[in-house]
């Protein structure tokens, strides 16, 4: 196994701001059997390393791959070389698309509510919604980006 830095214009575009170099892991197409682990350097400077996590790039974007503090360091765990970097998930979620009621709008006391949320950066950890101080039990379908109110009725 061998690591070198690479420069970031030989990697995906990224929409969330990467911290310190990218590392190509290589060779890339070898068979790993087990997981090894990639420790990566925490550069300087980072406000918050919750916010950082270490990023795997794929042909066309980069994935969240995790990773644990552990000193100066991001560790993870992998089956996969390639080209790795750390990004800080500097921005929140985004909510739009707010759907209450059908397409004949709000018929019952109990109307659908969906909305579609994105994040471009490590992924949601958890959904809460509530109305009127009353939590609401919720489905989140990654795969769509939506977000619906499961009617327990």
């Amino acid at each position: 196994m061998f690591a070198r830095v690479v420069e970031p214009g030989s990697t995906p575009p990224t929409q969330i701001h990467r911290v310190g170099q990218v590392y190509r892991i290589w060779p890339g197409a070898a068979p790993i059997d087990e997981p090894v682990e990639v420790a990566l350097p925490i550069p300087p400077g980072i406000e918050d390393v919750r916010r950082v996590h270490v990023y795997r790039a794929g042909p066309s974007y980069w994935t969240c791959e995790g990773g644990e503090r552990r000193g100066d360091r991001m560790v993870i765990s992998t089956q996969r070389f390639g080209a790795y970097a750390m990004m800080e998930d500097d921005k929140p979620p985004e909510i739009d698309r707010v759907v209450v009621g059908g397409e004949n709008g709000v018929t019952s006391n109990r109307p659908r509510v969906c909305a579609r949320i994105t994040d471009i950066g490590s992924g949601l950890a958890d959904i809460t919604v509530t109305c009127g101080g009353q939590w609401l039990l919720m489905e989140h379908d990654p795969e769509q980006g939506t977000v619906e109110w499961i009617r327990d009725e």
